[in-house]
């Protein structure tokens, strides 16, 4: 209640979410004052509820509130979604990640992150729990509080309570700790940045590192393309494969790939299989998310092609060359194309189901011109 009051302070336009999990007999309350600050406001408000979650309550409740925010931030166009994260919070994780024994990128809570293509931003962490309960109450704002926290069935609850009871001093004490445990994490990925280079990372390098210092790496590295989650299993895993020649792993939104000496990121492309009904309609089609400019391709179309189809090779997939067809896909081996990007290889198909065009190989013997690249 406090973030939203501040954002309309500030004069952003805001818009609002929230959740009922039904797990409190008294939660509709919680949406009522919701509700009503946002009819005072005159705010956008998106109330979404959550029945019977399984499992780890708690994760697959902050799974189902962020994956709602992020479609309200789609549907409105957002620029940013903003959490109410405050330094008791802050400290909470950090204890959290110590008792786990977690090897993050950063302790605690980080001030921005990526929520897909969202810039996440938490904007209160320097302020305590208190210090915005005393803002609600200097600013005559309604707020509730979730008795359900204090009750010891869950780690972060147990964890909550002991913050609750320790004094300022300790807590400053921990929030020193806290810094000068970043301070150190910021020193190594400077140092991972410096090995980080277009080609990706050097398995050669990342070798002389100890397992810790490969996870934090390879962590780092995902994190630079907005690939948030990543588990010590999955690193582990990863990691036993560096010998390979061509191997990938998939970290959602992108894949980690060995190739060649090189750890590399691939983007996996969108679905394609568009079809054309004239050369016209071809070279106008917008391919950016493919990298590819169908205006450059040097093939001889004819009226007989029509339509023809843009679609990603198949293992079967043949083409015409001077003596008999070759596998579209012994041709991706031979110029060492690796194995996930040979899923998403663009070819064309005329209207008789033939290969006549591959990405990077060319057209088939019929429909070749004399212009070659």
């Amino acid at each position: 209640m406090a973030l939203a009051h501040m954002a309309v302070a500030s004069s952003l336009q805001v818009v609002l979410v929230s959740v009922n999990y039904h797990k409190r007999s008294t939660s509709h309350h919680d949406i009522e004052v919701v509700q009503k600050f946002a009819n005072e406001y005159h705010l956008p408000l998106h109330v979404f509820d959550a029945y019977d979650l399984e499992g780890n309550f708690q994760a697959k409740a902050r799974d189902f509130r962020y994956q709602k925010a992020l479609e309200v931030a789609q549907e409105v166009k957002a620029d940013v979604i903003m959490t109410a994260h405050h330094m008791d919070d802050h400290l909470e994780t950090y204890l959290w990640q110590l008792k786990r024994n977690h090897k993050p990128l950063y302790y605690g809570i980080k001030p921005t992150t990526w929520l897909q293509e969202f810039e996440l931003v938490r904007p209160l962490l320097e302020l305590s729990k208190q210090d915005l309960i005393h803002y609600n109450q200097l600013h005559n704002i309604t707020y509730v509080i979730d008795e359900s926290n204090q009750q010891p069935i869950y780690t972060r609850n147990v964890i909550r309570q002991t913050l609750l009871e320790m004094s300022e001093e300790e807590k400053q004490n921990h929030l020193k700790a806290l810094n000068e445990s970043n301070h150190q994490l910021e020193t190594m990925m400077r140092s991972f940045q410096s090995h980080i280079t277009d080609q990706g990372i050097e398995v050669m390098w990342i070798k002389t590192l100890s397992l810790d210092e490969q996870h934090r790496c390879l962590r780092f590295f995902l994190n630079q393309h907005k690939a948030i989650k990543a588990s010590e299993d999955a690193l582990n895993q990863f990691v036993h494969h560096l010998e390979h020649s061509d191997y990938h792993q998939f970290f959602s939104p992108v894949y980690l790939m060995v190739h060649r000496g090189w750890i590399k990121i691939y983007k996996p492309t969108p679905p394609l299989h568009i079809k054309c009904h004239s050369i016209q309609e071809l070279q106008n089609i917008n391919t950016e998310a493919f990298k590819f400019d169908l205006k450059s391709i040097h093939c001889m179309f004819f009226d007989s092609d029509f339509p023809v189809t843009l679609r990603y090779a198949k293992p079967k997939d043949r083409m015409q060359i001077k003596i008999g067809r070759k596998k579209v896909f012994n041709w991706l081996s031979e110029k060492k194309i690796p194995r996930i990007m040979r899923q998403t290889w663009m070819v064309i198909e005329n209207a008789e189901k033939q290969i006549i065009y591959v990405k990077g190989w060319g057209a088939d013997m019929v429909h070749r011109t004399n212009i070659h690249p």
